[in-house]
């Protein structure tokens, strides 16, 4: 599976937010109080309209022929819808950009659901099952109260998406070697083993990680401030396309403590030189 182009978006300067709607909060009332958990967010906070940054997206997806030919548009997702008026947003996309491909929801798995869908994705590319194919995320932040005792839940508003194909004649793009979700504890093994699979030196291959931890037996690894949101990795991604790296292998890796499970994903690049630039913080 080859990842041929990013999108990731966290501005949105040309749509208003809107107050919640008493639909939303009725909901979310509801919901919380049926499961016996405390609802800890701000509902005088201004939120943007789910359905309006999907529209920002799917518009930069036509624009640039992504749908042309594709089998399928996976959609990981982890926050709240805000405000809308569709029972099923996705299908209100498909049917509004007139999106002939298959949809496939990939919730309920919480800050790691981009790991899910592209391990989904890259078993279908390897049993042959398809060609060409899409990852979306439209994310709402939650609307935090100003307490110390934060529900882990999405800190921003971002829109992004991943192309893949079978084969690519494009000249920057990168090769998805593998991606799984495993357990906290497996996860430095796993890259050890990846690691040696592939043969690699201490000058093959870098580890992106938001969290300090036990990277340092390692060696490579770089530390990226980013906020909690299911975006780490197309906001690795994105830097990547747009900055000239000097490692072959690049190893994502991001943690759901929540769940005790770790996303790990593996790229091999085609050859880029090196530009020694950082990541910047958002």
């Amino acid at each position: 599976m080859i990842i041929d182009s990013v999108i990731f978006q966290t501005a949105f300067k040309n749509i208003k937010k809107q107050p919640v709607s008493d639909v939303v909060k009725a909901y979310l009332n509801d919901l919380y109080k049926l499961y016996n958990v405390n609802l800890n967010y701000d509902s005088s906070q201004f939120v943007y309209r789910y359905d309006l940054m999907g529209t920002i997206l799917m518009n930069k997806l036509v624009k640039n022929n992504k749908f042309d030919q594709v089998d399928m548009v996976l959609l990981p997702s982890w926050g709240v819808t805000w405000n809308m008026d569709y029972s099923a947003p996705e299908l209100y996309l498909k049917n509004k950009f007139n999106i002939h491909a298959a949809f496939l929801d990939v919730k309920g798995c919480g800050l790691l659901c981009v790991f899910y869908a592209l391990n989904t994705l890259l078993k279908l590319y390897n049993s042959n099952s398809i060609s060409k194919a899409l990852c979306c995320s439209i994310e709402n932040a939650w609307l935090f109260k100003l307490s110390k005792n934060k529900p882990v839940a999405p800190e921003i508003n971002f829109v992004a998406s991943l192309s893949t194909v079978s084969k690519c004649n494009s000249k920057q793009f990168v090769k998805v070697v593998l991606c799984e979700v495993i357990s906290n504890k497996q996860y430095i093994e796993k890259i050890k083993s990846m690691i040696n699979a592939f043969s690699m030196n201490i000058n093959d291959f870098i580890v992106y990680v938001k969290h300090k931890d036990n990277f340092n037996v390692l060696t490579s690894w770089n530390v990226i401030f980013y906020p909690i949101s299911s975006g780490f990795v197309y906001y690795c991604l994105d830097f990547i396309f747009k900055n000239r790296i000097k490692f072959n292998y690049i190893f994502i890796v991001d943690h759901d403590h929540a769940l005790f499970s770790t996303g790990i994903l593996l790229i091999k690049q085609n050859g880029f030189l090196y530009d020694k630039r950082c990541f910047i913080s958002i």
